[in-house]
């Protein structure tokens, strides 16, 4: 990959605002030493009073104490998956869309990759695809395809592997040699390699935790009532301000991405549920992707999907749910939308991370790539390098189990049109923005089994200018997302 040079902003959001809070983690036990010394004597006279340093030393010990949880918490969190899914058991949850084998897979994959050689570069850190032998592909599709090592697939998983192998091969030549005397090419596997999470200091996750406790009044202003499904998937509730039902709205869920949870979408959800009161909102909680601090082990797709099903139970919910998500939020909406698709009435996708997802782009970006400007610093240290983050997506993502084919999109029952709305961020630093627009504009036929129907479009819009999140500072933005909201301006 090239050499990327840090930019200014990266080294102002690195000196003001990583640097001051890594060091805490790392000079705080420094610190104590030094003022337990100073206060029993052993350090020349006492520089402050008992009344000041009896509050700083508590706080420092728990600052310490804190730091040998959290590496205890990422040595635990580290472990490989222990049986990762596999696409044939992913797949039998998806009676609409079911894929046999890990070959079908690939074969739908394909139809939707341009430029083999170049997709298959971007998983090798930009290795020219004619240096690449056939080995070097066989190993990367154990990973891509089975979440396993090569040594560790099965004879019929190899026979699988073989066959992907020879097909490339076919498509755009590889080396033939097997038995090369240099080693393999490394390529992205982040379920595999080792785990990477970096330390914060308690006063970070503390400040997270308080300004969720705030935004929790300001919801409860607002009508909401917060329950818990279980201890990973929690949930806001407001139930519609008017018993008339003839007016009633489809339910609204909106479902948040990594971060510190819903206090990041507080201006976008002021317009989305201030503009509609008649009907069922709810705001989605999921804790362990918002530095919540919990120890419950991350939920696996069928969890999450069973908590949906028990919130909407709950609250006596039996309409279909319009959905709105924002990056990991859309991975939640990929799920409800291929595995319980009678709890969709529409979907808004806010800049998603589930399409084309194939792509090295996302793999790379968040997990793999250095950061150079100050965006990226930022995204790297308090998401990609989030223990509970981290491990949600080194660990217990599978990209195979999120990807959303746009075929798999739910149509209207009568005119058969895509409902749903998706928005890209021109200037996302995840994904590859440009490319899944040009991927979404191709549409889906009209009828699935006929490829020479007609294509029906995809309601797509790339906003220009933008970068992933911003569009909460914008108010044009807000408005594209309130048009499908909003029944009177929704498209079909």
């Amino acid at each position: 990959m090239l050499i990327m040079h840090k930019s200014v902003d990266y080294y102002l959001c690195l000196l003001f605002v990583v640097l001051p809070i890594r060091a805490i983690v790392y000079l705080s036990p420094v610190m104590l030493a030094a003022l337990i010394a100073n206060q029993m004597g052993l350090a020349g006279e006492s520089i402050l009073s008992s009344m000041v340093a009896l509050p700083l030393i508590v706080y420092l010990c728990a600052e310490c104490v804190f730091t040998l949880h959290y590496l205890h918490k990422k040595a635990k969190a580290g472990a490989l998956h222990p049986n990762p899914p596999t696409i044939q058991a992913v797949n039998a949850n998806r009676p609409h869309h079911s894929v046999g084998s890990a070959m079908e897979f690939f074969d739908k994959m394909m139809t939707h990759i341009d430029d083999v050689p170049r997709f298959v570069e971007g998983h090798f850190y930009g290795v020219s695809y004619g240096l690449l032998s056939k080995l070097d592909v066989a190993k990367w599709s154990a990973f891509v395809f089975f979440t396993k090592t090569y040594d560790d697939t099965s004879a019929a998983e190899r026979g699988e592997i073989d066959a992907i192998v020879a097909k490339l091969h076919a498509i755009a030549p590889l080396q033939c040699s097997v038995h090369t005397q240099r080693p393999s090419f490394p390529f992205l596997q982040p379920n595999l390699d080792p785990f990477e999470a970096t330390a914060r200091p308690l006063a970070l996750y503390m400040a997270t935790i308080g300004a969720n406790y705030v935004v929790s009044f300001w919801l409860r202003w607002h009508g909401f009532q917060h329950h818990h499904v279980t201890g990973a998937v929690g949930y806001w509730h407001r139930p519609p301000s008017s018993l008339d039902h003839s007016t009633d709205l489809p339910p609204l869920a909106f479902v948040h991405g990594v971060g510190i949870g819903l206090p990041t979408y507080i201006p976008l959800l002021h317009t989305m549920f201030g503009g509609t009161t008649n009907r069922h909102v709810f705001l989605l909680d999921l804790p362990f992707i918002a530095m919540q601090l919990r120890d419950d082990s991350v939920p696996d797709k069928a969890h999450v999907l069973d908590a949906i099903a028990d919130m909407l139970t709950e609250q006596n919910v039996t309409a279909p749910v319009h959905w709105v998500g924002h990056s990991f939020g859309t991975i939640v909406m990929s799920w409800v939308c291929q595995e319980r698709p009678h709890l969709v009435h529409y979907l808004t996708f806010v800049d998603p991370v589930v399409f084309a997802c194939w792509q090295h782009h996302g793999i790379y970006n968040l997990m793999y790539k250095a950061p150079s400007t100050g965006l990226n610093l930022l995204l790297w240290y308090f998401a990609s390098q989030e223990i509970g983050i981290a491990c949600s997506m080194r660990r217990h993502l599978t990209w195979y189990e999120t990807v959303l084919f746009p075929d798999h999109l739910p149509r209207h029952p009568h005119t058969n049109h895509v409902v749903a709305s998706v928005f890209l961020s021109e200037n996302d630093c995840i994904i590859d923005a440009p490319g899944a627009h040009a991927h979404l504009e191709r549409g889906v036929l009209q009828d699935a089994t006929d490829a020479l129907s007609p294509r029906l479009p995809i309601h797509t819009t790339l906003w220009r200018g933008i970068t992933h999140g911003e569009l909460i500072l914008y108010a044009s933005a807000h408005a594209d997302v309130m048009a499908t909201v909003v029944p009177t301006k929704t498209v079909h």
